[in-house]
């Protein structure tokens, strides 16, 4: 399995409730599917993470200065084949410029990141072995 992540810092001048109308609009979640069809996702979240004291302290204790992220957004792939082929594609290319430009107004690109993993088998749920480690 596959899985593209995409974890979000909003732009400094923008208060978390403005970014989190920009972030729930109707129009971004519609890229998002698009994007998740090209890319053939089998599943597709976005995520915004929780105002709340611990997750700024959780990063203290190991020294972090900046803030939490704000958000994520992650697609599950059954695997590689074709993902560069569509990544490549003058339609996801396309798409990408409609999505930067939409995200341009609420995204800081320059502290979000993104990347690609190898999901190894899952340590809990469904699917984990029930033996335990």
């Amino acid at each position: 399995m596959i899985r593209f992540i995409h974890l979000i810092r909003r732009k400094p001048e923008l208060s978390k409730l403005e970014f989190r109308h920009l972030w729930n609009s109707h129009e971004f979640d519609e890229l998002l599917v698009r994007a998740a069809s090209m890319l053939g996702a089998v599943r597709g979240e976005k995520s915004l993470v929780l105002d709340i004291s611990i997750n700024k302290e959780m990063g203290e204790e190991r020294g972090v200065e900046e803030e939490p992220y704000d958000a994520l957004v992650e697609f599950w792939a059954l695997d590689a084949r074709g993902l560069e082929a569509a990544l490549e594609s003058e339609e996801y290319q396309q798409l990408s410029r409609e999505m930067g430009a939409l995200q341009a107004g609420f995204i800081d690109f320059r502290h979000s990141q993104r990347f690609f993993v190898d999901c190894n088998p899952p340590l809990l749920g469904e699917g984990a072995d029930e033996a335990g480690p």
